[in-house]
């Protein structure tokens, strides 16, 4: 019975709403970090009615955190729609948080530090080995 508590535990963490493994990466660590969950694919429509998703959502805040895979920048017009996108965005007064796999490898404290900053929250001490 413990493989189907397993599965049954990790079902409350799944969202359909996930656009990638990577964004399930980071919102877990977000939630797993201590922080509220965050709105998956929240949609974001500007004055001219011009829809923006964000990858994970705090609306109350304001706070968009997005996972940078490689193809935002794949060409040179793919990096100038994603720039314009973040602009419109922060017209509408989002603070939008970007993260690469490599911050989830390698600084996962430093990202929960800043998501919980954006926030509001107190930033907690980062551990050390």
């Amino acid at each position: 019975m413990r493989g189907v508590r397993n599965v049954l535990d990790a079902l409350t963490w799944a969202d359909a709403r996930s656009g990638s493994p990577q964004e399930t990466r980071l919102r877990l660590l977000l939630v797993h970090g201590g922080l509220p969950r965050p709105v998956p694919q929240h949609p974001v429509v500007d004055d001219r009615e011009q829809l923006y998703w964000l990858d994970l959502a705090y609306p109350d805040a304001r706070v968009g955190v997005e996972y940078d895979g490689g193809d935002h920048f794949a060409t040179p017009t793919a990096a100038r729609a994603d720039a314009h996108r973040h602009t419109r965005l922060a017209a509408l007064g989002w603070r939008v948080l970007r993260y690469t796999a490599t911050d989830l490898r390698d600084a996962p404290d430093r990202v929960l530090a800043e998501v919980r900053r954006a926030l509001g929250g107190p930033v907690r001490p980062v551990r050390t080995a």
